[in-house]
């Protein structure tokens, strides 16, 4: 079964004047003035979504931040434009913190009334059966007025624990999907504490304390890394594939990224990373992340 995953789209629309009395403000200045607002493309989505059809995975995933600022705007044009993916495959989700940037669009449940059929409704943690693959989602993205960081909630943390607990999840190859990474490059907690989980450790310490989570898929960080969690029954690897919005740019060594991982008899057989060259997605040569070596 291959599963193919992707992540921080970042879909960006220019919001009205009247919506800019938010985060947004602060939001905007900081994309054109220090012009990250060219680092993502909406051409790089088109291509991302081209080069899943030709895939055909057998399962799609989406770690979060498929918009950039939440605007109802960004929710309908991404929705129209994943539209091929979500209507050919079975395809999971989990949101981001950019999918609640505000606390207009958390209040109003715009991630879930547009892709609430991929992602469990809002109820969470959510299971997904899909073959010998259970995928488990986690939302931890939470609107603040500064800060990039996320939490998860108690009755998720107790949520995951009385799944492991249940054996629910012992007949299958299990993924988690969450948006923030637990571990950075370096096998390290991540941080900084302005964009990491603020409660990780409670997270790592359910994951230790039960056998059932076999692979660990995030985004949020836009260079793609691997990871793993060390536990008392071996490690679980952490993937993150890189943003998939992008803009392919030579010249600061940056561009778009997908993962597909290969899940047979439970196991984990293999893992490819794919790279937007400019006109379509090519296979990463040498093998997944060799083309980034500090990554």
């Amino acid at each position: 079964m291959r599963v193919l995953h992707f992540t921080d789209l970042h879909l960006f629309r220019f919001p009205r004047v009247s919506s800019l009395l938010s985060k947004r403000l602060l939001g905007t200045a900081n994309l054109y003035l220090a012009r990250r607002v060219d680092h993502f493309s909406e051409r790089s989505i088109e291509l991302l979504v081209q080069a899943v059809l030709e895939q055909a995975p057998d399962v799609c995933v989406c770690t979060g931040d498929l918009t950039g600022m939440a605007s109802p705007a960004e929710f309908e044009d991404i929705r129209t434009l994943l539209g091929p993916i979500l209507d050919r495959f079975p395809v999971y989700m989990v949101p981001g913190n950019h999918d609640v940037y505000t606390g207009g669009a958390a209040r109003e449940r715009r991630f879930e009334k547009t892709f609430g059929a991929w992602s469990g409704g809002g109820s969470y943690p959510a299971l997904h059966r899909q073959g010998e693959l259970s995928l488990v989602g986690l939302d931890c993205a939470r609107p603040h007025p500064i800060l990039a960081s996320g939490e998860l909630p108690a009755a998720q943390l107790e949520g995951m624990e009385r799944l492991l607990a249940s054996g629910e999840l012992d007949d299958s190859f299990t993924i988690l999907l969450l948006h923030y990474p637990l571990r950075d490059r370096h096998g390290a907690p991540y941080g900084s504490s302005t964009r990491h989980l603020v409660n990780a450790r409670e997270l790592e310490a359910v994951l230790r304390a039960k056998p059932g989570v076999d692979l660990i898929l995030h985004g949020h960080e836009h260079h793609g890394f691997r990871s793993q969690l060390e536990t008392p029954r071996g490690p679980i690897p952490i993937y993150d594939p890189g943003a998939g919005g992008r803009t392919c740019a030579p010249s600061r060594n940056d561009t778009a990224h997908f993962n597909i991982y290969t899940i047979q008899d439970r196991r984990l057989t293999a893992i490819e990373r794919w790279a937007l060259d400019g006109e379509r997605f090519v296979e990463e040569p040498g093998g997944p992340y060799a083309g980034q070596a500090s990554t």
